[in-house]
C-alpha cells in the first residue's frame, strides 16, 4: 500500500514545498516594505506625535470656549490619539504578518515531511 501511495506522496510533498516557498518569498517581500516603512517611521512618528499633542491642545480650546461638551471633546482627543498611536502600530503589524506566513510554511514542510515517512 506504501508502494501504491508514493506518488501521490511525493507530489505532496512537492506542492508543499513550493507552497512553502512562494509564502516565504511573500514574507520577505513584506519583510522589505516593512523595513523601507521603518525608516520613514521615524518621520512619521514625529508628525503624529506632533498632531496628538497640537491636537490635544486644539480641543482643550475648544471645551473651554463652550464649541464642545466635555464628552464630545474627550471622544475626539481619543480618536487623534489613536491615529496618531496607529501609525506606529502599522509599521510593526509587517513583520508580525511576515512571521505568521514564515510559521505557516514552516508547519506545511513539516507536514509534508511527517507524510511522506508514513
Amino acid at each position: 500500500m506504501s508502494i501504491i501511495l508514493l506518488p501521490f506522496k511525493i507530489v505532496f510533498l512537492i506542492l508543499t514545498f513550493l507552497l512553502k516557498g512562494v509564502l516565504y518569498i511573500l514574507s520577505y517581500t513584506i519583510i522589505f516594505f516593512s523595513d523601507f516603512c521603518g525608516a520613514i517611521h521615524y518621520i512619521i512618528r514625529l508628525g503624529s506625535g506632533i498632531f496628538a499633542i497640537g491636537g490635544t491642545i486644539v480641543v482643550v480650546g475648544w471645551i473651554q470656549e463652550g464649541s464642545f461638551t466635555g464628552f464630545e471633546g474627550g471622544l475626539l482627543i481619543a480618536i487623534v490619539w489613536l491615529v496618531a498611536m496607529s501609525f506606529s502600530i502599522m509599521f510593526d503589524l509587517g513583520n508580525a504578518i511576515a512571521d505568521f506566513l514564515e510559521n505557516i510554511g514552516d508547519w506545511l514542510g513539516n507536514l509534508a515531511l511527517r507524510f511522506l515517512h508514513l
